[in-house]
């Protein structure tokens, strides 16, 4: 089994902000079957409580929560944004955002 399932990789995604861009690396989590929903709600919190900490080099994040009952399979997704955007780290502006599922 692959890391990426189908669906799970999106280009070109339009983000204005941190949160829309874990939202769309979250949703392609979701709609590959990955995760439920309330992981990309988790995703959101674990970034709001502890800042930046998942933008891990420059231009890259790596959003994820901790491990739950939402997660259905681990895995990974790959938002490629449109237009980088400002997380609030040093390594900013993001462009790749994955997402972690395990």
């Amino acid at each position: 089994m692959s890391a990426f399932a189908e669906g799970s990789l999106a280009v070109a995604v339009a983000a204005s902000n941190r949160d829309e861009a874990i939202i769309a690396s979250g949703q392609l989590l979701v709609a590959s079957g990955r995760v439920t929903p309330e992981y990309v709600e988790q995703m959101l919190a674990a970034v709001e409580e502890f800042g930046p900490y998942i933008v891990i080099a420059p231009g890259i994040a790596l959003a994820h929560a901790r491990p739950s009952e939402a997660v259905l399979s681990s895995g990974l997704s790959l938002a490629v944004l449109a237009n980088p955007v400002e997380f609030g780290s040093h390594n900013d502006p993001v462009r790749l955002v994955f997402g972690l599922a395990a």
